[in-house]
């Protein structure tokens, strides 16, 4: 990621439209710093990325990027209906996505998910692949 002032985030980025993310500085030796903490908690770099991202872009406290991504990436309707889904389904995302910015998107769902999963005490976590 290519920012201004090497700063994140990039005010060019194709999330910057998400809700406060524009509130959010890291560096990106933190960035790197955050996603190699994770990398050795056992979470693979794509997968750690997605964490640190979903955490920039804040999407937790504002449902509608996540339910449009879930519309997007899944055939559910919104991100309830995919942590409620029935006869024990769990996700199966391809993080590597068409873009970058797709990737992105598919890594903070996955990773949303299986926190939510783990707040609700459902055993359930997102399948990632990246044939």
């Amino acid at each position: 990621m290519v920012s201004v002032s090497g700063r994140y985030p990039n005010p060019n980025h194709p999330n910057m439209d998400l809700p406060n993310y524009h509130n959010t500085s890291l560096s990106p030796e933190e960035y790197d710093r955050r996603c190699c903490e994770l990398e050795a908690q056992g979470l693979t770099r794509s997968d750690a990325q997605g964490c640190v991202d979903a955490q920039l872009m804040k999407v937790a406290t504002s449902p509608q990027p996540v339910d449009a991504w879930t519309r997007k990436h899944t055939a559910f309707v919104d991100f309830e209906d995919l942590l409620h889904a029935q006869g024990g389904y769990w996700p199966s995302f391809y993080v590597r996505g068409k873009d970058a910015a797709e990737a992105s998107e598919i890594r903070a769902l996955a990773e949303l998910y299986d926190t939510a999963q783990a707040k609700r005490g459902d055993c359930r976590r997102a399948f990632r692949g990246d044939f």
